[in-house]
């Protein structure tokens, strides 16, 4: 009897075990897709840089901006899916903190203005694309 229940909990951590792994491996792959909007967080690092040399921002101000524009890119990745209205939702929560946070509304537009230049060149791409297939 015992040998039995030993055998049902090496199959039962078995199967727990590749469960895991599987789910593991979905979270990854979703957080690289283009559903979640991929990984921007090197793109909104470099633009909050560059901002940030022309108009320095606190550390939590840093913080809060790129937040805010690394969920703008990934709202702008995924605009034709099915996510986009969850990112853009995200987006406009990002905003709101990037506000409360007393952060200077001036960096705002050029933020809007670097998210919206990559939206522009990721829409000019897709158009390309579906041209050269048509």
């Amino acid at each position: 009897m015992s040998t039995r229940v030993t055998q049902l909990n090496r199959y039962f951590l078995l199967a727990l075990v590749g469960a895991s792994t599987w789910l593991a491996a979905c979270s990854v792959s979703y957080d690289l897709s283009s559903l979640s909007g991929g990984r921007q967080h090197k793109k909104a690092l470099k633009i909050v840089r560059d901002i940030g040399e022309i108009d320095p921002l606190s550390p939590a101000c840093e913080a809060l901006a790129i937040n805010l524009v690394e969920t703008g890119l990934k709202a702008r990745v995924a605009n034709w899916m099915p996510t986009a209205d969850r990112l853009s939702a995200g987006e406009d929560e990002a905003a709101r903190r990037y506000e409360l946070g007393s952060c200077p509304i001036k960096t705002l537009s050029v933020m809007a203005f670097a998210i919206s230049s990559h939206g522009n060149d990721l829409e000019r791409q897709r158009m390309k694309a579906r041209d050269e297939r048509w």
